[in-house]
């Protein structure tokens, strides 16, 4: 007589079997039938180089969701260019999933240091510390020693994106100028050929309403004729009617 198998045993069997049916379905449902599981993953794009409404569209067209990540300074991606994505590129992830979009903020902005008065050399690699270049040289005719930065272009204090190119505005140094003999002269010809030589600053003395109707001329000037000066400088004519 074939003994009797307890009903508690037969209903584990099934039971097991129950439960191994299941899980084979399970994984060929999710892993290997089209359809299944797979459908619902999504491969990141990548978004580098995008700016970032197209970063946006683009996600939003494949079934991920954005989010506007950090917003840092870059020199080399434009503002509101995507500078990088969280998941990475190529990544496998469910639909909807939310990608983080860091962006660029453009080039950090630097203020202009002040190189007025240090030479070329010294200048240029203050600007280079600083984050910025040095551009054009331009000489200016100057009272400040030749080879002495006089400003910059942009005004130092102003802020420019990093490395930017400055202008430096450079001293020629002050112009070798010799003053002419205007003893004898008017006082009108001789101011006139102070101020062809770019000299302004001239005092006459001894004109006063004493002399109010005399022809006068230039007895004496400061400095004296030969002598070595500056457009800067201060000449004094002393004139007295003609004799």
């Amino acid at each position: 007589m074939t003994p009797r198998i307890p009903w508690r045993t037969v209903r584990l069997y099934a039971f097991t079997a129950l439960a191994g049916f299941i899980s084979a379905w399970l994984i060929v449902a999710f892993f290997v039938l089209p359809g299944g599981r797979a459908r619902n993953r999504i491969v990141t794009p990548d978004l580098a180089g995008m700016s970032l409404e197209e970063a946006r569209h683009l996600l939003d067209s494949v079934g991920l969701r954005f989010s506007l990540g950090e917003e840092r300074p870059s020199a080399d991606v434009p503002r509101n260019g995507v500078l990088g994505q969280q998941p990475a590129a190529g990544r496998s992830v469910q639909r909807l999933t939310v990608v983080r979009v860091d962006v660029s903020a453009g080039p950090r902005q630097i203020r202009i240091p002040t190189v007025a008065g240090l030479t070329l050399e010294d200048a240029r690699k203050v600007l280079s510390d600083s984050g910025l270049s040095a551009g054009g040289v331009q000489n200016e005719g100057s009272t400040a020693p030749r080879g002495e930065v006089l400003r910059t272009k942009p005004d130092a204090g102003r802020f420019v994106g990093e490395g930017a190119a400055v202008e430096l505005i450079v001293s020629t140094g002050p112009p070798d100028l010799t003053m002419p003999d205007v003893i004898g002269r008017s006082p009108g010809d001789a101011v006139a050929v102070l101020n062809q030589l770019g000299i302004s600053r001239v005092r006459v003395q001894g004109n006063d309403s004493t002399t109010a109707g005399l022809e006068m001329v230039v007895v004496s000037q400061q400095p004296a004729a030969g002598s070595g000066i500056r457009t800067t400088d201060r000449i004094v004519l002393r004139v007295s009617p003609r004799q």
